[in-house]
C-alpha cells in the first residue's frame, strides 16, 4: 500500500476545509435570502417565525424586522374619543 507523505495530506486538508467553507456559505446565502423575501405579517407567519401575543399581533424575523397584522382592528381608547369645548377659553386651576 502507497503512502501519502506530509505535504499531501496538507493540501487535500486545505481543499476540504476550502470547500467546506464554501457549502456553509451558499446555505447561509440562500437561509438570508429566504429571510430578505419576507414582506408581510403572513409572509413571516408562514415561514414559521414566532407570534407575539400583542393585539394587533406581531412577527419578527431573525435579521429584526417586524411586521404587523394590519387585519386585527385596534379600537380608539376612551381618551381618544373625549371632546371638550372651552370656548376658546384656557382651563381654570383649582
Amino acid at each position: 500500500m502507497a503512502r501519502i507523505n506530509t505535504p499531501t495530506l496538507i493540501v487535500i486538508a486545505v481543499v476540504l476545509t476550502i470547500l467546506a467553507g464554501f457549502v456553509l456559505s451558499l446555505s447561509a446565502n440562500e437561509k438570508r435570502e429566504k429571510i430578505l423575501d419576507i414582506t408581510n405579517f403572513d409572509e413571516c407567519k408562514s415561514a414559521g417565525y414566532p407570534i407575539m401575543e400583542s393585539y394587533p399581533e406581531q412577527c419578527r424575523t431573525p435579521d429584526g424586522r417586524l411586521f404587523v397584522n394590519e387585519r386585527q382592528y385596534v379600537p380608539a381608547t376612551s381618551d381618544d374619543d373625549v371632546q371638550i369645548d372651552l370656548n376658546g377659553e384656557l382651563p381654570q386651576a383649582i
